[in-house]
């Protein structure tokens, strides 16, 4: 029953920033994946927004992905500042790294779940396929009790 719960919440979470995005024009997206941790393998689905840009080139984007698999239930939340380097971008291409701090709730199946704080490296490389919607692909490295690997596919909309 918590893991509906969560799903819930996750849905909410996204339909809210989907409608701050009609208010605000804040760029949000999807993002799904695969995890790989010495204790389990997963594949995650989330969410994502650039919630604000502090400085030129960077960003503020924070995420939300649940992770099924490996009799392991993962719900993560990372709080992420990217720089976007525009000296290297190309055309349509774009490049960019970064990282933060992260909140990772495990519940393996029959065992008590445990929340810990984490730290994480990231980087990937973006396409705009419309002048809209950005597809990126993204790795992420967990330097601090997270996820050791995890490679994402998104989408994002402006």
């Amino acid at each position: 029953m918590n893991k509906i719960r969560v799903v819930v919440t996750a849905a909410l979470l996204l339909a809210t920033v989907g409608t701050a995005h009609a208010e605000m024009a804040i760029p949000w997206g999807f993002r799904a994946g695969y995890t790989g941790d010495s204790n389990f393998q997963q594949l995650f689905v989330g969410c994502h927004a650039e919630v604000a840009r502090p400085f030129g080139n960077t960003g503020l984007q924070p995420s939300l992905e649940v992770g099924f698999g490996d009799d392991i239930f993962v719900i993560a939340l990372n709080l992420d500042l990217f720089y976007q380097f525009t000296e290297l971008a190309q055309k349509d291409w774009s490049f960019y790294a970064g990282g933060g701090v992260a909140i990772n709730h495990f519940n393996p199946d029959g065992l008590s779940s445990h929340t810990e704080f984490g730290l994480n490296v990231a980087g990937g490389v973006g396409l705009m396929i419309s002048r809209s919607n950005r597809l990126f692909t993204e790795i992420r490295i967990g330097l601090e009790d997270s996820p050791d690997f995890k490679i994402s596919l998104g989408l994002t909309f402006f």
